[in-house]
C-alpha cells in the first residue's frame, strides 16, 4: 500500500525508483515466490543499429500488479498498475507494452548482448519470474565497390577502387582473382586502406577485385571487374605459301588486344573488303598468286 502511494509520484525519478524497490523488498516478504514461470525463447538476436522484441510467451491467470524488466543488476523498466517507468539511461531506446510485458529495444548497442530478466508481481501477490538471452550481432551490410567509368589504357591511365559499406568494421582484406592483392610501386593503399589506387595500369591489372568488410561477428564481399586496354600488338597471319590449283585456302590473322581488334584484309595493295580475322579463297587459281596483308586497329 505504501509503495503504490510512493511510485505514483512523478514529480522526482529517484523517488519512483526508490519507492519501486521498496515495494518489491515489501513483496518478497509477503509474496509468494513461485520461480521461473514465465518462458522466453531462448535467445534473442539483433543486430547494431536496429531493433527487437523481448517478449513472454505466457502470462499470469491473473491480473499484474508490478511488473519489471531488469539487465544484470540494472533496472531497465518498471510497469506498476498499467504506468510504465523508465530508467533514464534507457529513455528514448525502450518502451514495454503494459498488456504483453513485451519490451521494446531500439537503436541496439553491441553491449546490450546479455541476459534480460522480467519479474511480475500478481493482485494476488504471487510473484513470477522468467529471463531471456540477447546477442547483438554487429552486422555489416551494403558493401560496394566503386571504380573508374571511363576505359582504361595500359601505361596511360590510373585507376582508383574505393569500398563503402555500413556496419562496425574491424579488417578490411582485398584480393585479385581470389589471391591477396599487395602493395607494390604501382598499387597503394589508402591509410585506412579502403581504396586501392594503381597508376599507371598494366594489362596484368586486368581482373576481379574483392574487397572484404569483417567484424567478429559477420562480414560481407564486393567485386569490381577491371578491364585495361591495350595492343593490337604481335599481329601476325597463319597460312600455307603455296597451294595447288582449284582448292581451298584459308588465312587466318591474329593480335593481341583488349578489347579484340577488328580487321581488314588487302591484297597486293587493293582493298578486299574483309573484316573478319580470317580471309578464304573457295577455288584457287594463277590470279590468287600474291601479297596479302592484314591490319588490325581497335
Amino acid at each position: 500500500m505504501f509503495g503504490l502511494q510512493l511510485l505514483t509520484v512523478e514529480s522526482s525519478i529517484m523517488m519512483v525508483y526508490y519507492s519501486l524497490y521498496w515495494t518489491l523488498w515489501m513483496l518478497s516478504c509477503f509474496g509468494q515466490y513461485s520461480g521461473q514461470d514465465l518462458q522466453f525463447p531462448e535467445l534473442a538476436n539483433g543486430a547494431v543499429g536496429e531493433s527487437v522484441v523481448l517478449a513472454p510467451d505466457n502470462l499470469p491467470s491473473t491480473s499484474i500488479f508490478i511488473a519489471q524488466w531488469s539487465f544484470t543488476s540494472t533496472l531497465i523498466s518498471a510497469v506498476v498498475s498499467g504506468v510504465t517507468t523508465v530508467n533514464p539511461a534507457y529513455r528514448g531506446r525502450v518502451s514495454v507494452d503494459s498488456n504483453t510485458l513485451a519490451l521494446t529495444m531500439q537503436n541496439l548497442r553491441k553491449n546490450d548482448s546479455g541476459i534480460y530478466k522480467l519479474s511480475v508481481t500478481t493482485t494476488a501477490m504471487e510473484i513470477l519470474t522468467g529471463e531471456t538471452s540477447l546477442q547483438v550481432i554487429a552486422k555489416i551490410y551494403n558493401v560496394t565497390l566503386i571504380g573508374p567509368e571511363e576505359p582504361l589504357i595500359e601505361g596511360d591511365s590510373f585507376a582508383n577502387i574505393t569500398s563503402e559499406g555500413t556496419g562496425i568494421i574491424n579488417s578490411v582484406e582485398w584480393m585479385k582473382d581470389n589471391s591477396p592483392l599487395s602493395p607494390s610501386n604501382s598499387i597503394i593503399f589508402s591509410p585506412d586502406y579502403r581504396s586501392v589506387s594503381i597508376s599507371p595500369v598494366q594489362r596484368s591489372d586486368s581482373g576481379e577485385y574483392q574487397c572484404t568488410y569483417s567484424n567478429p561477428d559477420s562480414s560481407e564481399t564486393a567485386t569490381y571487374s577491371l578491364i585495361i586496354n591495350y595492343g593490337p600488338e604481335d599481329v601476325s597471319i597463319k597460312g600455307p605459301d603455296v597451294v595447288d590449283l582449284g582448292v581451298r585456302v584459308s588465312l587466318s590473322c591474329s593480335a593481341n588486344s583488349e578489347p579484340s581488334a577488328s580487321f581488314r584484309w588487302t591484297f597486293n595493295e587493293t582493298d578486299t573488303n574483309v573484316t573478319t580475322d580470317t580471309f578464304t579463297i573457295d577455288e584457287t587459281d594463277f590470279t590468287h598468286s600474291g601479297d596479302y596483308d592484314c591490319t588490325a586497329w581497335e
